[in-house]
């Protein structure tokens, strides 16, 4: 798995032992290395900008932006 260095993975070395998962993070300001990441966040972006609010969002219309 490749995280960002986001908040949200701060407890990512006891999650790597209950998960068996390795963790390979990204250096600062290499979005290269997560290519897969940033490229679905660009897709995502075209439907819903930065700082949509999800809770506004349908379901409906996440759904019809998957399937386009």
């Amino acid at each position: 798995m490749t995280p960002d260095r986001g908040p949200e993975f701060a407890q990512y070395n006891d999650f790597s032992k209950l998960s068996d998962l390795d963790y390979n993070f990204a250096y600062p300001g290499s979005s290269w290395q997560r290519g897969t990441n940033e490229n679905t966040n660009r897709l995502i972006r075209e439907y819903l900008p930065k700082c949509t609010d999800m809770t506004l969002v349908s379901e409906g219309y996440i759904e019809s932006a998957i399937y386009k």
